[in-house]
């Protein structure tokens, strides 16, 4: 353990919006859309992508809404507790910032 610590370095955070700013630090080198699902699956936002997460959830299309939302440390905080409790975590995490909302089956 103590030869693997030697080799870590530090870690801090960078502002992730000097990235696209023209800046050479931060994480994001260009704008990049994602889809997240309620169950909290996280993929880059392309066509393919899309209908693969459509095709393994069972899902009907009807039963699909599209919300862009802004989140901050509140919306974070509240999407942890939800997921630690639910299996629909973007649902009840973020209630408050959607418009209509299904009850969970």
């Amino acid at each position: 353990y103590r030869k693997d610590e030697k080799n870590c370095k530090n870690m801090f955070l960078l502002d992730n919006f000097k990235a696209w700013r023209g800046s050479r630090e931060g994480y994001v080198k260009e704008l990049k859309m994602y889809v997240a699902t309620d169950d909290l699956i996280v993929a880059q936002s392309s066509p393919i992508s899309s209908l693969n997460l459509i095709d393994s959830s069972e899902t009907s299309l009807d039963d699909l809404k599209e919300e862009v939302v802004t989140i901050g440390l509140k919306e974070c905080l509240s999407i942890l507790m939800a997921a630690l409790t639910s299996t629909s975590a973007l649902t009840n995490g973020l209630a408050h910032l959607l418009t209509e909302v299904k009850e969970e089956k």
